[in-house]
């Protein structure tokens, strides 16, 4: 796997946000971009099926799988929305946590992303 990485990896950025808290009272919060990031990922398409399998409940006309280092893991959790070839993506989550597949190699993990589809 190690090999197959050094090969077909590419760079992909992610952006970190912060959110604050500007009105307790309302709840309301704001968004701030801090910095984008740089990870190397191998990045592949998922088909329709097998987005729908990977990522139940999700509705998308475009889904990548990224095959990314596990110590890069800590970054993508902060992330907030992932560009790969000028298309904005956001990773899959339940919740709030960031949904990883793991490998048969323990040293990497698997990512889905998808474009959020707007009405």
């Amino acid at each position: 796997m190690e090999e197959l990485f050094k090969q077909k990896a590419r760079n992909i950025k992610i952006l970190i946000k912060k959110q604050t808290i500007t009105d307790p009272y309302e709840k309301n919060t704001e968004n701030i971009n801090i910095m984008y990031l740089p990870i190397k990922a191998i990045v592949a398409d998922l088909t329709t099926t097998k987005a729908q399998y990977a990522m139940v409940g999700i509705v998308t006309d475009s889904a990548k799988e990224l095959t990314i280092k596990k110590s890069d893991k800590n970054k993508l959790d902060l992330s907030s929305y992932i560009f790969i070839d000028g298309e904005t993506y956001v990773g899959w989550r339940s919740g709030t946590k960031l949904q990883y597949r793991e490998t048969d190699d323990r040293e990497y993990i698997r990512v889905y992303c998808y474009i959020k589809k707007t009405n």
